[in-house]
């Protein structure tokens, strides 16, 4: 699954070959986000995202964003649905505080743009192109989470759809908001 958002730019899955910049680009995430302290050994958060990055990519739940034939932008999720053959777990848990996934919903973990590359509809490529992997393969919602301060990224979630996950919180992430949207 490929799209083209204008010729210079292109939402490809994710191969191994991309690790070590959608690495590089998440290490610019947490910079940026200033959740860098939350990682007390950035080093081994790291190593752990670069692990969870790997089964993604294997999954196809990874994607990236190219201008001009260089990744700019990321996207990853971690779900599962009733027909992956894993029915005797009812949820899957995020690292960190735990957060439990219902069966049948596509959490996006990560989503980040070069500074560069903004404004140019990559972010909602990237979403776009999860959206519909992860309706294909079974998928009934898609869940997210932005900082309450994230102007842009809660604009361009009420834009495609997304709609706030009431009572849903997280101890410790009180600045987090939770979106939904059904597929």
């Amino acid at each position: 699954m490929m799209d083209e958002i204008s010729p210079q730019s292109t939402i490809r899955p994710a191969a191994h070959r991309d690790s070590n910049t959608v690495v590089k680009l998440w290490k610019r995430l947490v910079t940026e986000i200033d959740v860098a302290a939350g990682y007390p050994d950035l080093h081994a958060a790291v190593d752990k995202w670069s692990d969870r990055l790997g089964r993604q990519i294997d999954e196809e739940k990874a994607f990236v964003a190219e201008l001009d034939g260089k990744i700019v932008g990321f996207a990853c999720y971690v779900g599962r649905t009733a027909g992956s053959g894993l029915q005797n777990r009812r949820t899957d848990r995020l690292k960190g505080p735990g957060l439990p996934i219902p069966l049948g919903v596509a959490y996006v973990t990560d989503l980040y743009v070069t500074p560069a590359a903004r404004h140019q509809g990559l972010a909602q490529g990237l979403l776009g192109v999860i959206m519909r992997g992860a309706e294909s393969t079974g998928f009934h919602t898609v869940w997210t989470n932005t900082s309450s301060r994230n102007k842009r990224t809660l604009s361009l979630l009420s834009k495609l759809g997304f709609a706030p996950l009431q009572g849903f919180q997280i101890p410790d992430l009180d600045n987090q908001v939770y979106y939904a949207r059904a597929l």
